[in-house]
């Protein structure tokens, strides 16, 4: 990621509006890049499914729990994430590298115990009229994508 930087400060240093607006533009593409694609694929699989799943209401439950389940896990973990980059970033640069896998199973353990707490919470409060298949799934889903985003910042 910081290659990725230092290219769009390049294109920042240049002193006109067509670098200003590359730089914004390369920017915008690279943050927001993964959630376009992610919705475009939460598209293609609705439309996919005409047809092929009946009733057509299960395709937009779907697509709404999907949709529901992305948004709660990023705001769930949004604090928690930035604080672990700032937390890495900060070992990383003291050159103390395993202080950080223990760590990051510590803010998995923390965020799988929160995620399923609230999961579970709203699954049996929320959900009415659906299956406990769909309650565990809800509540599996929400605690994954939790984890995905702490598992992202570790990663990279």
């Amino acid at each position: 990621m910081a290659g990725i930087g230092f290219e769009l400060r390049k294109l920042l240093r240049s002193e006109s509006y067509l670098g200003l607006l590359r730089a914004y533009t390369y920017a915008s593409i690279i943050s927001s890049g993964p959630w376009v694609f992610s919705i475009i694929g939460l598209i293609a699989v609705g439309v996919l499914s005409l047809g092929v799943v009946t009733p057509d209401t299960l395709i937009t439950q779907f697509q709404v729990t999907v949709t529901y389940l992305i948004m709660a896990s990023l705001i769930l973990t949004g604090g928690l994430q930035l604080g672990f980059t700032r937390w890495v970033a900060d070992r990383l640069f003291e050159k103390r590298k395993d202080d950080i896998a223990p760590a990051y199973f510590g803010v998995v353990l923390v965020t799988t115990a929160v995620s399923g707490a609230l999961g579970w919470l709203v699954a049996l409060l929320g959900f009415n009229g659906v299956g406990n298949l769909y309650r565990v799934l809800i509540v599996v889903g929400l605690t994954l994508l939790s984890n995905l985003w702490i598992t992202t910042v570790f990663l990279s």
